[in-house]
C-alpha cells in the first residue's frame, strides 16, 4: 500500500517529530509498502540517522519549500501518480484545515501527537506520552477514531531495541564497579534554543565527583561556539558530538543523561538509562511530572528556574547513592521496550485494512 508521511525537521520544529514519523516509515517500507516521506527541504540531513542505514534507504523523498508547507496541490505535483492508502501527519503547524486538504490526495489519514490541545479529522491517532489516556482526546477526534496512547507506542530505531539487553544488563554494576564510570551525556535536542546545555555544563564544574561528559548538539544548534568554550572548562573536557548518529551506542555506555522530554527520552528509558529532565515548555512539565511520580526520571523542573546549583548538588547525590540510580533505570526500562513502531504497523495493518 502506499503510504504517506509528513513531518518537517528544522530549527523552529525541532527533529523528534520527524525522526519519529522516519521511523514508522522504515518499518513500512520493511514489510513491503511503499512509503513516501514528504518535508520541508532539508529535514532528512537534519536527522541522526545512519548513513550506511538500509533501513530507510528504501523511503522516497519529496522536499518541499517553506512556501510549499501547506500546499496540498505542490505536494500532490511532486507525489506519483494516484492517492495515498494512508498519510501520517505530525506537527503542531500541520493544523486541521490541513489535515483536511489531505483528504484530497490520501484516502485515510493518521496523526502523531504529543498532547491533547486541538482537534483532527484524521480517524487514527497515536500520542506516545506516559501518562496519557485516550479519554482525553474524546471531544478533539471523530468519534469512531481509533486511539493508541502510551510509551508503548513509543516509535523508535531498530537499534535501540537491539543494545537494550546490553544496556540493562551494565545498569547492574556494583558500587565499586559505578564508581569507575560516572559517563553524563547532555542532549537537549535539535536547536537547544534556550542554551540549557551551557547551563548543565556551568552545573559540571562545581561536581567533585570524577566525570566523564559527552555533549551531544544538533547540525542547526547556534550556541556551538559557547558550547565548546564551555566544554573546555570542565575539569575533563567534554567532547562535544555535532549530529550524532550513533545514540544507541552512546546511551548503552552512559550513566546519566541530562536533557528535554520528547522522542529521545523514550529512546532513553528502553535503554534503562537514568535521566534528569527539563521541561522547555507545558507539555514537559505534564510528562515530567507523570514520569518522575513512577521514578522513572528525576525532575529539574522549569527551563526558566534550571539553577547549576542545584543540577550539581543532585548529580552528586545521585552517583554516591548507587540505588537512587539503580531504582530510576528500573523504573524507565519498564515504560518503554522498543517496539512500538512494530505494534503501531501491527494494529494499522489489523484495523485499517492496510
Amino acid at each position: 500500500m502506499k503510504i504517506l508521511l509528513r513531518a518537517d525537521a528544522s530549527e523552529q520544529f525541532g527533529a523528534s517529530r520527524a525522526m519519529r514519523s522516519i521511523v514508522l516509515g522504515g518499518e513500512f517500507a520493511r514489510r513491503g509498502h511503499d512509503v513516501t516521506f514528504a518535508s520541508l527541504k532539508g529535514s532528512f540531513d537534519l536527522l541522526p540517522l545512519n548513513s550506511n542505514d538500509s533501513a530507510y534507504s528504501g523511503i522516497k523523498k519529496i522536499e518541499l519549500e517553506e512556501s510549499e508547507l501547506m500546499d496540498t496541490k505542490a505536494l500532490k505535483a511532486k507525489s506519483a501518480k494516484g492517492a495515498y492508502d494512508l498519510t501520517f501527519v505530525d506537527g503542531p503547524h500541520l493544523s486541521e484545515k490541513y489535515e483536511e486538504s489531505l483528504t484530497s490526495i490520501s484516502k485515510s489519514l493518521a496523526v502523531l501527537d504529543d498532547a491533547p490541545s486541538r482537534k483532527h479529522l484524521a480517524k487514527i491517532l497515536i500520542d506516545p506520552a506516559f501518562g496519557r489516556r485516550p479519554a482525553e482526546y474524546k471531544d478533539l477526534l471523530p468519534h469512531d477514531a481509533s486511539i493508541l496512547t502510551g510509551a508503548r507506542f513509543a516509535a523508535l530505531r531498530p537499534e535501540f531495541l537491539a543494545m537494550r539487553p546490553k544496556s540493562l544488563a551494565r545498569r547492574g554494576k556494583t558500587k565499586a564497579a559505578l564508581r569507575d564510570s560516572k559517563h553524563i551525556v547532555i542532549h537537549f535536542g535539535l536547536s537547544d534554543s534556550n542554551n540549557l546545555t551551557c547551563k548543565i555544563l556551568e552545573a559540571l564544574k562545581q561536581v567533585e565527583i570524577p566525570i566523564e561528559t559527552s555533549v551531544v548538539i544538533g547540525r542547526v544548534n547556534t550556541h556551538q561556539a559557547e558550547i565548546e568554550q564551555a566544554s573546555n572548562l570542565l575539569k575533563k573536557k567534554a567532547q562535544v558530538l555535532i549530529g550524532h548518529e550513533d545514540m544507541a551506542s552512546l546511551l548503552r555506555d552512559c550513566d546519566l543523561v541530562i536533557g528535554i522530554p520528547g522522542n529521545s527520552a523514550w529512546e532513553r528509558c528502553c535503554m534503562g538509562v537514568p535521566s534528569f529532565h527539563v521541561a522547555a515548555n507545558t507539555v514537559h512539565e505534564s510528562i515530567n511530572k507523570n514520569m518522575a511520580g513512577i521514578g522513572a526520571i528525576f525532575d529539574l523542573g522549569s527551563h526558566q528556574n534550571l539553577s547549576p546549583d542545584a543540577v550539581a548538588k543532585e548529580i552528586t547525590r545521585h552517583f554516591t547513592d548507587e540505588l537512587l540510580l539503580v531504582t530510576m533505570s528500573q523504573s524507565a526500562a519498564l515504560l518503554c521496550d522498543g517496539n512500538g513502531a512494530n505494534r503501531i504497523v501491527e494494529h494499522l495493518e489489523a484495523h485499517s485494512g492496510l
